[in-house]
């Protein structure tokens, strides 16, 4: 069973990467319900139902992964390649070296999704 928070974020992926409810997995797969306001839940099993069917969608739409914001600044010459590891550049190094770049901030900056 996935963390409550893990489905209801995946959920929310899903339902905005379809164009109009009837493209929704929910719908296709002819669940009893639906989790928008047009239905409602009527039992915990749907409660497990709709979990499956979210979390199902979530691996086989996997969250686009970019750069860090280490690997970015370094690459577009803010950062210079050789900069001494306790330098200047220590504190950005040691904040932004393991986080990626939100995926809305990557697209207003072009940086395209890491490959695979």
């Amino acid at each position: 069973m996935a963390e409550f928070q893990e489905v209801m974020r995946q959920w929310r992926r899903m339902c905005g990467a379809n164009n109009y409810c009837s493209a929704c997995r929910m719908q296709k797969e002819n669940l009893p319900y639906t989790l928008c306001s047009e239905g409602g839940i009527r039992s915990v099993e749907n409660l497990a139902d709709a979990e499956l069917a979210i979390m199902a969608w979530a691996a086989e739409h996997p969250e686009p992964v970019y750069e860090t914001w280490f690997e970015y600044l370094l690459r577009i010459g803010v950062i210079p390649e050789n900069a001494p590891a306790g330098g200047e550049y220590q504190w950005i190094v040691e904040s932004i070296k393991y986080k990626p770049i939100p995926a809305d901030i990557a697209e207003k900056l072009g940086v395209e999704p890491k490959e695979g």
